[in-house]
């Protein structure tokens, strides 16, 4: 009669620890389900990188920099080359995710973009999708790195020196980070 008494206060116990376990593990997976967002939330992350988390995009490497020259009422558009960046990204289970991708400067790449001046009226238009130009740096064909020089852009569109061959390292910031894009002008 004891050994019944001690084997049914066994499974009840057994079983008691298998509820707890179910309810802790269901715990857990109500977090998982959460966005970042609302876990940032939840732990009094202020709103403004909430906000930022929420603009990020699903695309898990940056857009591409379109680059757009005329040549008369010829249009002709490529993209830059992709150079280095850190991005974010949120994928579809809302959770953030993050890339990163070295690459040497536009003055050291060996496989760029080419714009040839003969194929355009002096002049390349940035089609930047959501982000914000923020730096040009320009070099000489040939010159080492750090002579390099930064260069003034209005209205996104850069105007080329009257000639000579060029590199440009043009940077831009998304909401899921900053990115370098690069190409060359050729005669």
């Amino acid at each position: 009669m004891k050994k019944n008494i001690l084997l049914r206060w066994a499974a009840a116990m057994l079983a008691l620890i298998a509820v707890f376990a179910l309810f802790a593990g269901c715990g857990d997976d109500a977090e998982e389900s959460k966005t970042d967002a609302e876990i940032m939330e939840q732990q009094g992350v202020p709103d403004i990188f909430i906000e930022e988390s929420q603009q990020l995009t699903d695309q898990d490497t940056p857009p591409a920099l379109v680059l757009e020259t005329a040549q008369g009422e010829t249009v002709s558009a490529t993209n830059a080359t992709l150079g280095g960046y850190a991005w974010e990204w949120m994928d579809s289970s809302g959770k953030i995710r993050f890339n990163e991708e070295e690459a040497p400067c536009a003055a050291e790449m060996k496989d760029i973009t080419v714009i040839s001046r003969a194929s355009c009226d002096g002049k390349v238009a940035l089609r930047i999708n959501g982000g914000t130009l923020r730096s040009v740096q320009i070099w000489d064909e040939g010159a080492p790195m750090e002579e390099g020089e930064k260069i003034t852009v209005e209205n996104e569109t850069i105007v080329f020196p009257a000639q000579g061959e060029y590199r440009y390292e043009v940077v831009v910031e998304y909401a899921g980070g900053r990115v370098y894009y690069a190409f060359k002008l050729s005669e």
